[in-house]
């Protein structure tokens, strides 16, 4: 459920309208057993910091423990979930969500 030492993860960079507070990332994977974290800017850049972590699967949200005000945010997938079409793993994002 790793990147077989290829690479640490991979990720997506949500870039807002504009600057909303940040409460949550709702994501909705088709597959168990993958984990996620928030940060503030990919892994490596200057002022990266980690807001909040969690356990991905279907319809699974990962809750900011203070609200953090931002114009974007960095949904890193570090440990991949096994998906449920294929069995492989891999991130299948159906939705995203931002609270």
């Amino acid at each position: 459920p790793t990147y077989a030492g290829v690479k640490d993860g991979a990720g997506l960079v949500v870039a807002l309208d504009e600057e909303a507070v940040l409460t949550a990332v709702g994501l909705d994977v088709r597959g168990e057993g993958g984990h996620a974290q928030l940060l503030t800017a990919p892994p490596g850049e200057a002022g990266s910091t980690v807001l909040a972590e969690g356990d991905i699967g279907p319809g699974s949200e990962i809750v900011l423990p203070e609200p953090a005000v931002l114009d974007e945010v960095v949904v890193w997938f570090d440990v991949l979930p096994r998906a449920t079409e294929n069995g492989r793993n891999m991130v299948a994002l159906h939705e995203l969500t931002v609270r």
